[in-house]
C-alpha cells in the first residue's frame, strides 16, 4: 500500500473511531435504557450470569436488545476493527510477511469475538432450543475472549507506539 494512501485511511480510522466513541457509544447505551440489564458491556459473565440476566427479559426486551445488537453493535465492531487495522499498518509493526499477517489477524479477533457473542445470544434469546448450557457457556467465552483480544490489540499498538516515540528506536516508523 501506498504511503499517501495508508495515511489517508488512518486518518479516517481515527476519525471514525473518536467520532463513535462520543457519539454512537452514548446513543447504543441510551437506546439500552430500558432494558433491564445489558449483556455486551460486561467483561466477562459466566453461563450461570448469564442464564439468570436472560430470564430478566420479556418479549420487547428481546426485540429491542436483538435490534442493537445487529445494528449499531455491528457498526461499531467495524469501525474499531478498521481501526485496528490501519494502525498496525501505519505503526509497521513487523516487517516480515509472516508477522504482518499475524498482527493483523490479531486486529480482526476482536471482531470476530463480537460478532461470535452477537450470534450466540441472539440464539439464546430467540430460540428456547438454543438454551443450551453448551450455547451459554460459549457465549461467555466470546465475550471474555473479545474483551481479552482488545486488550491485547490496545497493547501491541501502545507498545509499538511508544517504541517510535523513543529517540534511538532501531525500527522508528517515519
Amino acid at each position: 500500500m501506498k504511503k499517501g494512501i495508508v495515511n489517508k485511511l488512518t486518518t479516517s480510522s481515527i476519525i471514525f473511531f473518536v467520532l463513535a466513541m462520543i457519539f454512537l457509544l452514548p446513543y447504543m447505551s441510551s437506546l439500552g435504557e430500558e432494558l433491564p440489564a445489558s449483556i455486551d458491556t460486561n467483561f466477562f459473565y459466566s453461563m450461570y450470569e448469564l442464564k439468570n440476566l436472560i430470564l430478566l427479559f420479556n418479549d420487547s426486551h428481546i426485540e429491542t436488545y436483538i435490534n442493537i445488537r445487529w445494528s449499531y453493535d455491528v457498526i461499531w465492531p467495524v469501525i474499531y476493527t478498521f481501526f485496528f487495522v490501519m494502525m498496525n499498518i501505519r505503526l509497521n509493526i513487523i516487517r516480515k510477511k509472516k508477522l504482518i499477517n499475524l498482527f493483523t489477524i490479531i486486529a480482526l479477533l476482536p471482531f470476530i469475538f463480537d460478532i461470535m457473542e452477537n450470534i450466540l445470544i441472539t440464539l439464546i434469546l430467540s430460540f428456547n432450543n438454543a438454551r443450551i448450557n453448551l450455547v451459554f457457556l460459549l457465549a461467555s467465552f466470546s465475550s471474555a475472549l473479545k474483551w481479552l483480544s482488545i486488550a491485547i490489540v490496545f497493547v501491541i499498538l501502545l507498545f509499538r507506539g511508544l517504541r517510535n516515540i523513543v529517540p534511538n528506536s532501531k525500527n522508528k516508523v517515519t
